[in-house]
């Protein structure tokens, strides 16, 4: 009894030096594992931004900005949260950063910006034009009656009011129409027929004017033309080409294409000794697939119809302008 007694004491001992090691070992695990993935969680971000071809499934899923604008702000803390966590592993906090920057500031904002653009309200309002108060006519008639009264030589000529699109028909407009002719033509009709989306009113001068057009094209063209017009909506609708073709869109994607590459080159030259080869590999693929997303949404820009336009001439209201006649 007494050898036995003894021995018990020993055995709940040893269970409890067996129980704190395999603890500690499930610690060393856990916190191995959460070492490693601590560069995961900002890449979602990038891939909650979406592609550039989609925002929206329906025109009403662009009154939901606000929405998509609180969900950036929880997106955002739980990044940083989780950055926090892991900040004892001070090796990847640079690489992390970087791509949460491109994630977060880039690419999760540009959606949400593309969809408050797109919202009825705000779509509507960069639409309308200050109000023109027309001539002064009280100070045109005090200097007319000023000028007669010191006997000075003044009339009043008529002018009439210009055109606000030019009428650049001739007969060559008869001819088949080339497809950066189409692409230019279909943009002039899409900055003047927009408003038909909030429905603003229009002349009967504009309407003229397109009839007068289509009634001078073949059926092709004339249905290239809308064809067209009706992509340049759509996309400025259900896509991020609103804020991308934009100086502040080509910026950003130069800093985002910047900022991936740099956080690339920062992890490959860091030591990895200590990193499952299956991390590394995983890293390498998000890192390599975000590079290769933005090289084919340059592609995408470069020889989208917008670019077409915009090769043209620089101001959008001159093409506007020139094209709708």
């Amino acid at each position: 009894m007494g050898s036995s007694d003894n021995d018990h004491p020993q055995s709940l001992a040893v269970d409890h030096s067996n129980l704190l090691r395999t603890i500690e070992k499930e610690n060393v695990n856990a916190l191995h594992l959460h070492t490693h993935v601590v560069g995961i969680p900002p890449f979602l971000l990038i891939h909650l931004g979406g592609p550039d071809t989609i925002t929206a499934l329906a025109i009403e899923d662009n009154e939901l900005w606000l929405r998509h604008f609180l969900g950036l702000g929880f997106q955002c803390w739980a990044i940083a949260y989780s950055f926090f966590l892991s900040f004892s592993n001070r090796n990847l906090w640079l690489p992390t950063v970087l791509i949460f920057i491109v994630g977060l500031i880039i690419k999760y904002t540009e959606q949400t910006r593309a969809l408050y653009l797109a919202s009825s309200r705000r779509f509507r309002n960069s639409l309308l034009r200050d109000p023109d108060p027309g001539p002064n006519y009280a100070k045109l008639m005090d200097e007319y009656t000023y000028k007669l009264e010191a006997k000075l030589s003044a009339k009043i000529e008529m002018i009439p009011e210009p055109s606000r699109i030019n009428d650049t028909s001739n007969e060559a407009d008869w001819d088949k129409l080339s497809d950066l002719k189409v692409v230019q033509r279909a943009y002039g009709f899409f900055e003047t027929f927009k408003g038909l989306i909030v429905d603003l009113i229009f002349s009967f001068r504009e309407r003229n004017l397109s009839r007068e057009f289509f009634l001078k094209r073949s059926a092709r063209d004339a249905f290239l033309v809308v064809e067209v017009e009706l992509n340049f909506i759509y996309e400025i609708l259900y896509t991020k080409m609103a804020v991308v073709q934009a100086n502040l869109g080509y910026l950003l994607r130069f800093f985002s294409f910047s900022l991936t590459l740099a956080a690339s080159v920062v992890f490959y030259m860091l030591e990895k000794s200590k990193f499952e080869t299956i991390d590394i590999v995983i890293t390498y693929i998000l890192l390599l697939s975000a590079i290769a997303l933005d090289a084919i949404a340059f592609v995408t820009v470069l020889f989208s119809d917008w670019t077409s336009v915009a090769q043209k001439t620089n101001n959008l209201q001159v093409i506007c302008g020139a094209q709708c006649a």
